[in-house]
């Protein structure tokens, strides 16, 4: 890789035969993007986040009626991943993950299995089991999508004090006082939003105090202040 190279990782929906977790090098000067490693990570491996050191990657993979989340190192040089370890991710359909910016942690959402889960990470790219798994109750307006709570992203705020998560199927985003030490979560609060919004990801800004979130069923953003 050259110095003006990024690397970039893509989950995919496939098979779990099939090569399905790619890094990518990204020329920063001119825009073109090359493949630089591909593996089969199982059944439809659509989320993937690197470590805050950028030595590992870790994807979130939807198999049998658990979710599993898989860790690969990723090679300095060349970029190629190896696989270093895998554990359940507590619930069905992982459809999101965030790595706290120590790297001890990874939270989860489960877009079908309706719940969150926090999976302690060890500093060889080792995963334990979950120490939290936490199902959200409820539902919304839209007949057809929001029949049942559908957590659609987990994401940690300032400081990595609380986790911020969207569901689209309540229409609500909850919030979740994170205890590193003790690798725990506590439900703290639920923001109520328009009925058949469908929030989906959400985005601190660079100040903190302000949150940007998608809602995914009515199509607008929504402007969240701390």
């Amino acid at each position: 890789m050259t110095t003006a190279e990024r690397i970039a990782a893509v989950g995919t929906y496939s098979e779990a035969i099939d090569e399905s977790v790619y890094t990518v090098g990204i020329d920063t000067e001119t825009g073109a993007m090359r493949q630089l490693d591909a593996v089969a990570a199982g059944h439809d491996p659509t989320f993937v986040t690197f470590g805050p050191s950028g030595e590992y990657l870790y994807t979130a993979v939807r198999e049998d009626d658990e979710g599993v989340i898989r860790s690969y190192a990723v090679d300095r040089d060349t970029r190629e991943l190896t696989e270093r370890d895998s554990a359940r991710s507590g619930a069905a359909a992982p459809c999101y993950c965030s790595v706290d910016e120590t790297g001890a942690f990874l939270l989860v959402a489960h877009y079908a299995g309706g719940a969150v889960s926090m999976l302690p990470l060890g500093s060889d790219g080792g995963i334990e089991s979950p120490t939290e798994v936490i199902e959200h109750r409820g539902s919304s307006v839209d007949p057809e999508r929001q029949t049942a709570p559908h957590p659609h992203s987990i994401t940690l705020g300032p400081e990595a004090r609380f986790a911020y998560v969207p569901d689209l199927g309540t229409d609500q985003v909850h919030v979740y006082a994170v205890e590193c030490h003790e690798a725990s979560l506590s439900h703290v609060d639920a923001l109520d939003l328009a009925p058949g919004s469908g929030p989906r990801h959400l985005s601190f800004a660079p100040d903190g105090e302000r949150a940007y979130l998608i809602n995914e069923l009515d199509s607008t953003v929504t402007v969240l202040r701390r």
